[in-house]
């Protein structure tokens, strides 16, 4: 498959993966797609079955691997592929079933090494193949040699014998460098409104790259805003921090954003669009910036794996939001555990949320498990909540996450306590399809804290990776929700060294085949 607009630089949308997964299916099923366009006028022989083989080459970068995912999740085949593998990781014979979690921690560690190789192997079982890019993939993830002795007949090897090539491996640890963080000491920045944009209760932030310039969202009105925020680029100081102007943003039909919107997290996504996530709505929908409307988006009824943030707490959705400038990678996390996940942020839990990573057309590519830090802000009586506020996916595959606590000094007064981590999702339990996740069975990302501050007046909620500094470290800026009568302000801090390798690679399978047995 080509491309279905532009021949080796378009994509799929939803309505062209649905009509090739009904081709394919006729034809996996003996028989003939309505609109077969056949070399010859003869009819062809009804088969019983047949084997159906799709390969995506319609780019060499980043269409071919998603669009090759949707397709298999259309026919099915990411389904039964996730009953395998958790077929394989389950801890058999172990007695786990009669014995407490804390027991079984062996086993499940086994399980979870099991796996991951299985995903590791789901080429043999799933023949992808880029038809572009394959030698250099293979060349650089080769896929196990333990893969061909799970391919279980004879028969079976000579079928697949004829490629074996990676398949989708939604995080494959690689080596990174440390990263650290370095507060300039400024302390946060009252944000001007120079425009007379009226922004306030900003809680997304993503910079323009090659500017001073900056998008934000927020919680009051539907509107996009343009921030110039001016740095020393020895320091990394701010300087200055002004609004520039604002643009309404809408549905596709140019009607309103729905009442119960909440606009929490913002990421650039490109060709003149960017993307929001409304935690009110739970969706993430794409914006072009020339008018503000959305023709596209993404939500807990959009995809299988999707479904069950549907079970989010009020308030405690999606709240934040990131893109990979390299890899157009996007991740996203519910604030608080989902219903069906264990204990809320409030008092001093440790809450467990999902980690979601979206492809660039959206489609999920994975979900981790990620446990907020417990403990109360210091100086208070208890959090009224804590959670993951927002995330930055660096250049290179490294995720940074920003928590933030609200502690009840005296009501009404709050503290807030923020706290940036490195995530590390080598040896994570990818949790897609987990209906919930109190009992365990699966393994935790695992974070590094890299800075932690306290604030009284300042509730920071956004947070983006900003321009290069004199001496190669990145800036990074938080700005803060002046809601319930805080500050609106940013906070710079310098994110010491600039990565230059990847705490997390995704991969993705790239074509696939339906097998049927033979008539």
């Amino acid at each position: 498959l080509h491309g279905e607009k532009q021949l080796y630089a378009s994509g799929y949308d939803a309505a062209a993966i649905e009509r090739w997964a009904a081709r394919i299916r006729a034809w996996s099923e003996g028989g003939e797609p309505a609109d077969a366009a056949r070399i010859s006028p003869r009819p062809p022989r009804r088969r019983r079955a047949r084997d159906v083989y799709v390969y995506f080459d319609n780019d060499a970068k980043v269409w071919a691997p998603f669009d090759a995912q949707r397709l298999a999740a259309r026919l099915g085949l990411r389904e039964a592929t996730a009953k395998r593998l958790r077929r394989r990781a389950s801890p058999r014979g172990s007695g786990c079933a009669k014995r407490p979690p804390s027991a079984c921690a062996g086993a499940r560690a086994r399980g979870a090494l099991r796996r991951r190789r299985a995903i590791a192997c789901e080429s043999v079982r799933l023949r992808v193949l880029h038809e572009t890019r394959s030698r250099s993939i293979a060349g650089t993830f080769p896929a196990p040699a333990e893969c061909e002795a799970n391919v279980r007949t004879s028969a079976e090897r000579r079928r697949f014998k004829l490629s074996i090539a990676l398949a989708f491996c939604a995080a494959a640890p690689a080596a990174a460098g440390p990263l650290a963080i370095v507060d300039p000491g400024q302390g946060p920045v009252a944000l001007a409104d120079g425009a007379g944009t009226g922004a306030s209760e900003l809680s997304g932030l993503a910079w323009i790259p090659g500017t001073s310039e900056y998008l934000a969202v927020g919680d009051g009105a539907p509107l996009l805003h343009r921030l110039a925020i001016a740095l020393d680029p020895a320091t990394g100081a701010i300087t200055s921090a002004t609004t520039l102007g604002s643009l309404a943003l809408a549905l596709a039909d140019g009607s309103a954003l729905p009442a119960s919107r909440d606009l929490e997290g913002v990421a650039l996504a490109g060709a003149g669009s960017v993307l929001v996530a409304d935690e009110g709505g739970m969706r993430i929908r794409a914006h072009a910036l020339d008018s503000g409307r959305a023709f596209a988006e993404v939500g807990a009824a959009s995809d299988p794996a999707l479904a069950v943030f549907a079970n989010r707490r009020t308030n405690l959705g999606w709240e934040s939001l990131a893109r990979a400038p390299d890899t157009g990678v996007t991740w996203t996390a519910n604030e608080e555990a989902l219903t069906v996940d264990g204990p809320s942020g409030a008092g001093a839990n440790a809450t467990l949320v999902r980690l979601q990573a979206l492809g660039p057309d959206l489609a999920p590519l994975g979900q981790w498990a990620y446990r907020v830090s417990g403990g109360v802000v210091p100086g208070s009586v208890g959090n009224t909540n804590g959670g993951v506020s927002d995330l930055v996916a660096l250049p290179g595959g490294a995720l940074l996450v920003l928590e933030r606590s609200a502690g009840l000094v005296s009501y009404p007064d709050l503290d807030f306590r923020n706290r940036i981590y490195s995530v590390d999702l080598a040896g994570a339990t990818d949790v897609t399809g987990f209906a919930s996740l109190v009992g365990g069975g699966f393994v935790e990302a695992s974070k590094t804290l890299l800075w932690e501050g306290l604030f009284a007046d300042d509730n920071f909620e956004g947070i983006a990776l900003g321009p290069p500094l004199a001496n190669g470290d990145r800036s990074l800026l938080l700005v803060s929700d002046d809601g319930a009568g805080f500050r609106q302000s940013v906070l710079a801090l310098r994110l010491v060294p600039e990565p230059g390798s990847a705490l997390l690679v995704l991969t993705g399978v790239v074509a696939l085949a339906v097998r049927r047995g033979r008539a």
